[in-house]
């Protein structure tokens, strides 16, 4: 569990963890987005001082897409860059 997890980082002393995403799990139909558990990652690391490397281990070329629906838009040429970029807009 998460908090397990987070427990040991930080008794270990390590202050970076990397979480592994699948974009599926985020837009599960072009769309609809699904952020909760994200925020939810994002939320607890924070709380324990610790920071996040997000890491989205399916991009968007390999599932054969071409572009994002809105609210996220941009072309697959630049996809981790832009899709960085749109995480934090």
């Amino acid at each position: 569990d998460r908090e397990r997890v987070l427990t040991l980082t930080e008794i270990a002393g390590f202050d970076w963890i990397r979480q592994q995403i699948h974009w599926k799990d985020i837009e599960a139909s072009p769309g609809v987005y699904y952020w909760d558990e994200v925020d939810r990652i994002i939320a607890d690391t924070s709380a324990y001082n610790i920071k996040l490397m997000i890491s989205v281990v399916q991009d968007l070329i390999s599932m054969n897409r071409t572009t994002v629906s809105p609210p996220i838009r941009f072309r697959l040429a630049t996809s981790s860059r832009t899709w960085f970029n749109a995480m934090v807009a």
